[in-house]
């Protein structure tokens, strides 16, 4: 028996409804126009029922914040909820099937159309915060670049693998997650996402197969149809360096991207006394704070693909260098562990020419979870232990803290470079609560539209709920995005009946109330601001 069946037996004699802050899910509907840009689209009864597309679209939307689950059949709980009373949806036509034939209406159309008229509204009313909330870097900016990019946009770029448990189709290919060997299937999600409001913006999906590099290209020039005339400063991982494509997006805005530590970069790295302090920092040390410097030194450098320089940031980090020797003596440990028990296992072997499978599968079942752990390769060192090649030792400690960013203007300085940088774990705390708070995945699904379709509302589920936690004040965004919906947006009421009709009833109305007043103030202050 679940939870939702001892529920009906405490409240047989009631109408008890969980999903109380469905409310606060309709109020940022009402700014941001999703069910009002499918309506005006004029589908004429897609769904051949009583319920609408766009009700369905935000009655699941919902769904996914209030009980997340990668199972697509929920229509028990969304009739346990107080959705359908809000909605005025009769539930009896909540079925599984509902939810596929959304699905299948849910075209790239309508989803371009919901992306431009959010896009729209969050620049419309939004801007002035993104400004402001951009505080800490905007003198430097306007000092820097002069007046023409002060206003730039601080924007992260990142990339995902979702992984399904079906069939694979045109969308859904074979890939490697070094997380989980084991999911070998899925697509890759492209997020997008505001660094001051940490909104997304832009959450396209791609084969699984598909390279991160040429992700950023396709990316940024669906930005500048969003956000026409506007420029952004842009941070992205190493995986997606592409000279041709940071060309591109120079022409018009900044580019912040890691570099790897390759052995060019090594043999062109600047000696110490070109390093200068550019940050100091108190990093907790067992039970005292420890002082800890950040140094850089800069130069350019030429790329053949780019056809020009790059503004090349050196930087060596301290608190970052004793991590790093730590996780290496640790990792240095497991190597040798795992080269002892290697080296006792293939004693049955001696004397074969290969081999056999059946020792191959042994080693990976008892070895494996150990070298995923450390990340090593366990079939390049089975290989080379048995091949009697010498195995690469964990890396020197001379690299430790050491990092490199390039930057497509000469003009920011080496702290600037760094703090944007730096800032861009917001993008991967976005990929962590699409895939742990609203549990975008495992996927069930192997029909490429629907596919897109389903990842397109898991996408806008994050929009809605991120909207939600950033009309909060300060100290209340700082909490976890799943506490949030749990606590404070899935809580249980009764429905009671009087002669003013029928009313939700729960004695955390109070704070709805207030979370309803702070998205109205939020919209309605910054259309004001911009205007």
């Amino acid at each position: 028996m679940d939870g939702l069946d001892l529920l009906r037996l405490e409240c047989r004699d009631k109408d008890i409804r969980n999903g109380g802050g469905f409310r606060a899910i309709a109020r940022v509907d009402r700014y941001l126009g999703l069910r009002e840009t499918i309506r005006k689209m004029e589908l004429k009864n897609p769904l051949k029922c009583d319920v609408t597309l766009e009700d369905a679209a935000l009655m699941y939307l919902a769904a996914r914040i209030l009980f997340p689950s990668s199972v697509l059949e929920l229509p028990d709980r969304i009739k346990a909820a107080v959705i359908p009373e809000e909605l005025g949806i009769n539930p009896e036509h909540i079925t599984p099937d509902l939810f596929y034939r959304m699905l299948d209406k849910f075209t790239v159309e309508i989803q371009e159309e919901i992306i431009k008229r959010v896009n729209r509204e969050i620049l419309n009313r939004f801007k002035w915060d993104f400004l402001y909330m951009q505080g800490n870097y905007r003198f430097e900016i306007a000092s820097a670049l002069g007046e023409e990019l002060k206003e730039a946009l601080l924007a992260d770029i990142d990339t995902t693998i979702v992984h399904f448990e079906g069939k694979k189709c045109d969308l859904v290919k074979r890939c490697y997650n070094a997380a989980n060997p084991a999911q070998i299937h899925g697509v890759k999600l492209v997020l997008a996402q505001m660094r001051s409001i940490k909104l997304p913006l832009f959450f396209p999906v791609v084969a699984g197969n598909a390279a991160d590099v040429k992700q950023f290209r396709p990316t940024v020039m669906e930005l500048e149809k969003l956000y026409p005339g506007e420029r952004f400063i842009f941070t992205l991982d190493r995986a997606m360096f592409d000279g041709e494509d940071l060309k591109y997006a120079a022409e018009k805005h900044i580019v912040i991207i890691g570099g790897k530590l390759t052995k060019r970069v090594k043999e062109m790295w600047p000696k110490e006394e070109g390093f200068r302090l550019v940050k100091s920092e108190l990093v907790p040390a067992g039970t005292t704070l420890k002082k800890y410097n950040v140094y850089a030194a800069r130069k350019k450098v030429y790329f053949e693909e780019y056809k020009g320089e790059l503004e090349a940031h050196f930087f060596y980090d301290e608190a970052r260098a004793d991590r790093e020797r730590a996780e290496n003596q640790v990792k240095a440990s497991a190597m040798a562990q795992l080269r002892s028990k290697i080296e006792a296992m293939l004693l049955s072997e001696k004397g074969q020419k290969k081999l056999t499978k059946k020792l191959t599968k042994q080693i990976q079942a008892e070895l494996g979870p150990l070298a995923r752990q450390y990340k090593i390769d366990l079939k390049l060192m089975v290989e080379k232990i048995w091949n009697g090649e010498a195995i690469e030792e964990v890396d020197e400690d001379k690299w430790c803290g050491r990092f490199l960013l390039y930057s497509t203007s000469p003009k920011l300085k080496s702290s600037t470079v760094l703090e944007y940088y730096r800032g861009h774990a917001v993008v991967e705390e976005g990929v962590k609560t699409l895939k742990q708070t609203l549990e975008i995945r495992p996927v069930y699904l192997w029909n490429a539209d629907r596919v897109r379709a389903y990842i397109f509302l898991v996408g806008m589920a994050y929009l809605f709920l991120s909207v939600i936690l950033f009309c909060l004040p300060e100290k209340e965004r700082r909490v976890d995005p799943s506490r949030f919906a749990e606590q404070r947006l899935n809580f249980t009421g009764e429905i009671t009946r009087d002669k003013q009709g029928k009313k939700f009833v729960s004695e955390y109305i109070v704070d709805l109330n207030y979370i309803l007043n702070q998205i109205d103030q939020k919209f309605k202050n910054s259309s004001q601001r911009h205007t």
